[in-house]
């Protein structure tokens, strides 16, 4: 599970991209993020389930919400990534509401619109950027229903837990560690990460270090036992048996097979200022 600390905070933040076959682990951000499947099918899975999408489907992942992203076989998917003051009529209307579910429709009209907008023309300003967020955000508010939602101290805790855990994932750490961080002791942390994340606060660290040494074993030619080190590991034999458990495979043969873990993908456009600096990518 990854704390995504490059979508947070920063204003008038535009991030869209065009993944084919994307796989991505639990993540979350301080960012929505729309996702639009223009071809085949991916499956997200939030706190409010797995969802199936396919062409003209789409999701609205909202702000701190954690998330993943699995493809089966094929997909093809624009995710736009935006902060909040880009649709602040919309974010403050569902003050203290989320959906029920992430997942919606566009009519074809607009899915055609949306994808002749950001994928197959050559340059875009915030407008037409605006427009067709907007355009999203209305599909989304007529189809899904929204419910009460947690905006207290857990959700502050919870996003401690992430930034910290992403900074010293590679080192020995233990809730006791975050007591000082967060204020409360370890088993309140304990309780409150289980009960918000779904699993225990040991198997998140070792996702993260997981993912971080699959990174490793495909950008590079290091030895097993050291990439093991390297991500946090006490031995290469816990390495190895938390590898198995969460990939059923060895490490050695990931490294042989050249996959790539979170597809590929072709940025679009990238605003990563608080001004009107924009970078588009033809």
């Amino acid at each position: 599970m990854l704390y995504q600390q490059e979508n947070f905070g920063i204003e008038n933040h535009h991030d869209i991209r065009l993944y084919t076959s994307i796989n991505f682990v639990s993540h979350l951000h301080r960012d929505a993020e729309l996702v639009s499947v223009i071809e085949g099918k991916l499956y997200i899975s939030t706190d409010k389930g797995r969802e199936a999408l396919s062409a003209g489907d789409c999701a609205l992942i909202l702000p701190d919400k954690i998330h993943s992203y699995e493809t089966p076989e094929y997909s093809k998917a624009v995710v736009h990534v935006f902060s909040a003051d880009n649709a602040g009529s919309f974010f403050k209307r569902i003050r203290g509401f989320e959906g029920e579910r992430a997942s919606f429709t566009l009519s074809e009209e607009v899915s055609e619109f949306y994808a002749d907008t950001l994928v197959r023309r050559q340059g875009y300003g915030k407008y037409t950027l605006k427009g067709c967020l907007y355009l999203m955000l209305e599909a989304y508010s007529s189809q899904v229903k929204l419910v009460p939602c947690d905006t207290g101290k857990n959700k502050s805790i919870i996003g401690a837990i992430f930034a910290y855990v992403s900074e010293h994932f590679r080192e020995p750490i233990t809730l006791t560690d975050l007591e000082d961080v967060c204020g409360y002791s370890a088993h309140y942390l304990s309780r409150v990460f289980s009960e918000a994340v779904g699993i225990n606060f040991r198997r998140f660290v070792n996702e993260l270090r997981l993912e971080y040494a699959r990174e490793l074993l495909t950008a590079t030619d290091l030895p097993v036992t050291e990439i093991a080190y390297k991500s946090g590991f006490g031995s290469i034999r816990s390495f190895n048996r938390a590898f198995g458990e969460e990939y059923h495979s060895v490490p050695k043969k990931s490294r042989g097979d050249g996959q790539k873990f979170d597809g590929e993908a072709k940025v679009l456009y990238l605003n990563e200022r608080s001004d009107d600096t924009d970078v588009k990518i033809q």
